[in-house]
């Protein structure tokens, strides 16, 4: 959550607390200073203060080191994945159920970007024509393709 938003709206509440406490006492440079200080912190509260906010709490997301999961946590999570995958295959096969298929692409969704994790934006975007219409690799005649690979994703790209 954006904490110069939260302030911002702290602050505007507060001013509207304000000016209606003066409406009521009839105030009338309460109600002005009220309505001024509303009008300045719209115009200049992003600019000035949630900006820097933005900015500083961007940096310090940065600079934390993320911590990579285990192998064995990433060899668990996919053998979860391939079971349901197979259960939900079997099971609309037999009934075909609005919530089955549901489930079924969230979990597809899912292997595709364990598989693919540094573009996770491609695989939520990737349409099954185009993945259809993918180039077939191993049909390369110059192996080119192949010489390109490292021997894990040589490993990888026959599977």
């Amino acid at each position: 959550m954006n904490v110069g938003k939260t302030i911002g709206n702290l602050l505007t509440k507060v001013c509207m607390s304000k000016y209606c406490s003066a409406l009521r006492s009839n105030d009338l440079d309460s109600q002005r200073d009220a309505t001024n200080f509303r009008q300045l912190l719209q115009r200049e509260w992003n600019d000035r203060v949630n900006r820097i906010a933005i900015k500083w709490s961007q940096r310090l997301n940065r600079m934390k080191v993320a911590a990579i999961p285990l192998t064995e946590d990433f060899q668990s999570f996919r053998e979860y994945l391939m079971n349901n995958i197979e259960q939900l295959s079997d099971r609309l096969k037999k009934c075909c159920a609005a919530h089955d298929w549901v489930q079924l692409a969230k979990f597809v969704m899912s292997r595709l970007i364990l598989f693919n994790k540094r573009r996770r934006a491609e695989v939520r975007e990737l349409k099954v024509s185009e993945y259809l219409a993918r180039p077939n690799w191993k049909q390369d005649e110059s192996g080119e393709m192949a010489l390109a690979l490292s021997p894990v994703d040589r490993l990888l790209a026959e599977r």
